[in-house]
């Protein structure tokens, strides 16, 4: 369960004041073995704060997601590629347009095409024009 630096620092001051586990757990309303790894780990380290986790570091920072974001709004039809290219200019850094892609869709914007309308006939449009003027 994550839990919060202000509940980890409230944690550490309670086992201070000699409270067992069980009674830290009911006053922060977590688990014991919460409580127990948070103790652990001040014992340990001196430390409170989360340490860090695995994984690859992202390629677009929340200001360049930002970035792509208003591209995309601004213009809602622009292609990935092209949206690469402005990003680039903006950035400097080399992405890709999977990227681009990936950042839009977990924002929340996803790829649509524009409906196609068939052209109206000849006839269909005098009938318009005349219901139009009646």
């Amino acid at each position: 369960m994550a839990v919060s630096n202000e509940i980890r620092e409230v944690i550490v001051n309670l086992s201070k004041q000699k409270l067992d586990t069980q009674e830290i757990a009911s006053a922060v309303k977590t688990s014991r073995r919460t409580v127990q790894r948070v103790l652990k780990q001040h014992r340990e380290t001196g430390n409170i704060t989360p340490g860090q986790h695995s994984g690859r570091p992202r390629t677009l920072d929340p200001r360049e997601e930002r970035v792509l974001l208003r591209i995309a709004r601004k213009e809602p039809f622009t292609r990935p590629a092209e949206m690469k290219t402005a990003l680039i200019e903006f950035t400097g850094k080399k992405i890709s347009e999977d990227t681009v892609r990936r950042t839009l869709y977990n924002i929340g914007l996803h790829p649509r095409r524009p409906r196609r309308k068939p052209a109206l006939a000849e006839a269909q449009r005098e009938a318009r024009l005349k219901w139009a003027l009646e």
